[in-house]
């Protein structure tokens, strides 16, 4: 979009735009920026998306939090056009940045052959495929993907943790090709997805696929006859592919990860630890074999591991202690 000196100068204009300080010039700067970019006339390289994308949600949630507290300092210059701009830069915000809580957005080049990102032990993150699919990682997650898709051949993605996929469906935007198709595989299974939201947690020799939107298709190694998912649809792939259920479930549920909650139906404390463990790479320990039958209702924040172990201290009654990566817990 020019310089780096121009965008620069946009970024600090956009900072003070959505945050209620900037001059008329500078508003006026804004908006007509907003304008080419709405019709085509301005673009962004992906990292200036992703840098100008969190200055908007940044600065309208801060000021969302000023106004619910009474102390809004909204400009009266103009106050139609600003809000139905504002509302406009949201929107902008929110396709250009999936909100994931302590997640960072992570933009890949379409360079080389081979693209892959992983995720470490309490850290979630967002990437950007070639098609402008998103894809949320789960802590301890990755996936890996070819950096050029081919529009004659499939959109294919490998994934090995937890992830959420919001997919970019081409035939709304006139595709009619293999290219059309998008895959995600795992251990014991194949999705198959036009374009959806859905969830897929692989963890302990388990899969979990959870259809939020759209639809799906999933295929299994083991040559069983496939099997289409309708929203809050769950199929269950376990024992290398030889168990297999499908079930009805509060897919919002399975999707709560990426607001920093763990939602489980009626769990037990070692559900609980399970999860803590795949997510933050700690070896989690019971003094007493029983303990891991209680049970604990309700969500759990997840945020980060230290709050969610003094919730379950305090909800179960239990004592918490830590040796390195092991933790150690008992009865109080």
């Amino acid at each position: 979009m020019g310089t780096e000196q121009d965008f620069e100068r946009l970024h600090e204009q956009i900072t003070a735009y959505v945050n209620n300080s900037c001059s008329d010039a500078d508003q006026l700067a804004v908006e007509q920026w907003y304008e080419q970019l709405d019709t085509g006339e301005a673009e962004l390289e992906p990292e200036e998306k992703a840098l100008v994308a969190t200055e908007i949600y940044e600065g309208l949630l801060a000021r969302k939090t000023d106004r619910n507290a009474g102390t809004s300092t909204l400009r009266r210059l103009a106050p139609a056009r600003r809000r139905s701009v504002t509302r406009k830069l949201f929107a902008i915000a929110a396709i250009f940045l999936v909100v994931v809580g302590i997640g960072t957005i992570i933009y890949l080049l379409n360079t080389g052959q081979q693209a892959s990102f992983s995720t470490a032990y309490g850290k979630t993150d967002t990437v950007f495929l070639p098609d402008h699919s998103a894809v949320v990682l789960n802590a301890n997650s990755s996936i890996r993907y070819a950096k050029r898709w081919n529009p004659d051949q499939p959109r294919e993605v490998w994934l090995d943790g937890e992830a959420l996929f919001m997919v970019t469906n081409l035939r709304e935007k006139g595709s009619s090709s293999k290219g059309d198709h998008f895959l995600v595989h795992v251990k014991n299974a194949t999705v198959e997805v036009l374009g959806t939201v859905f969830n897929i947690r692989e963890r302990r020799g388990k899969t979990e696929i959870v259809l939020q939107k759209g639809s799906i298709k999933v295929a299994f190694s083991n040559q069983s006859k496939a099997v289409k998912l309708s929203p809050g649809q769950m199929i269950i792939v376990e024992d290398a592919g030889k168990k297999i259920t499908q079930t009805k479930t509060k897919a919002d549920d399975y999707t709560a990860w990426t607001q920093q909650k763990l939602i489980l139906a009626d769990p037990t404390l070692q559900n609980i630890i399970a999860y803590l463990e795949d997510n933050y790479g700690k070896k989690i320990i019971l003094s007493q074999p029983e303990l891991a039958q209680r049970r604990i209702g309700g969500t759990l924040m997840i945020d980060n591991l230290e709050d969610a172990l003094f919730i379950l201290s305090k909800t179960l009654d239990l004592t918490i202690t830590a040796e390195g990566d092991r933790l150690f817990i008992s009865p109080r």
